[in-house]
Protein backbone atom coordinates (compact mmCIF):
# COMPACT_ATOMS: atom_id res chain seq x y z
CA UNK A 1 0.00 0.00 0.00
CA UNK A 2 2.27 2.78 -1.24
CA UNK A 3 -0.27 5.10 -2.82
CA UNK A 4 -3.97 5.76 -3.14
CA UNK A 5 -5.49 7.51 -6.13
CA UNK A 6 -8.76 9.32 -5.34
CA UNK A 7 -10.00 11.75 -8.02
CA UNK A 8 -6.97 11.15 -10.24
CA UNK A 9 -4.47 12.60 -7.75
CA UNK A 10 -1.48 10.61 -6.54
CA UNK A 11 -1.08 10.20 -2.77
CA UNK A 12 1.70 8.41 -0.88
CA UNK A 13 1.22 6.50 2.36
CA UNK A 14 2.84 8.21 5.36
CA UNK A 15 1.81 5.92 8.23
CA UNK A 16 -0.73 5.29 10.96
CA UNK A 17 -1.40 8.06 13.46
CA UNK A 18 -3.60 8.61 16.48
CA UNK A 19 -4.80 12.22 16.55
CA UNK A 20 -6.51 13.71 19.59
CA UNK A 21 -9.36 14.36 20.02
CA UNK A 22 -10.37 13.04 16.56
CA UNK A 23 -9.95 13.41 12.80
CA UNK A 24 -12.60 13.02 10.10
CA UNK A 25 -12.15 10.19 7.62
CA UNK A 26 -11.78 11.50 4.06
CA UNK A 27 -13.60 8.46 2.65
CA UNK A 28 -16.74 8.27 4.80
CA UNK A 29 -16.56 11.51 6.88
CA UNK A 30 -17.02 9.70 10.19
CA UNK A 31 -14.89 10.81 13.16
CA UNK A 32 -11.96 8.51 13.92
CA UNK A 33 -11.49 8.40 17.71
CA UNK A 34 -9.45 6.10 19.95
CA UNK A 35 -7.99 4.24 16.97
CA UNK A 36 -5.27 4.82 14.42
CA UNK A 37 -6.05 6.63 11.19
CA UNK A 38 -4.15 5.98 7.97
CA UNK A 39 -2.42 9.09 6.65
CA UNK A 40 -1.63 9.90 3.02
CA UNK A 41 0.10 13.00 1.61
CA UNK A 42 -0.35 14.40 -1.88
CA UNK A 43 2.65 14.11 -4.19
CA UNK A 44 1.83 17.35 -6.05
CA UNK A 45 0.58 19.37 -3.08
CA UNK A 46 1.09 19.23 0.70
CA UNK A 47 -2.43 17.90 1.29
CA UNK A 48 -2.98 15.30 4.01
CA UNK A 49 -5.87 12.84 3.91
CA UNK A 50 -6.82 10.57 6.77
CA UNK A 51 -8.79 7.33 6.39
CA UNK A 52 -10.44 5.04 8.94
CA UNK A 53 -9.79 1.30 9.16
CA UNK A 54 -13.11 0.45 7.46
CA UNK A 55 -12.31 2.58 4.40
CA UNK A 56 -8.79 1.15 4.21
CA UNK A 57 -10.26 -2.38 4.19
CA UNK A 58 -12.50 -1.34 1.30
CA UNK A 59 -9.54 0.11 -0.66
CA UNK A 60 -7.32 -2.94 -0.25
Amino acid sequence: MNSINPDGEQFSYVGRFRISPFVLCYGCSRPVRNEHSYCFIGDDSPTYRFYCKLCMNLFS
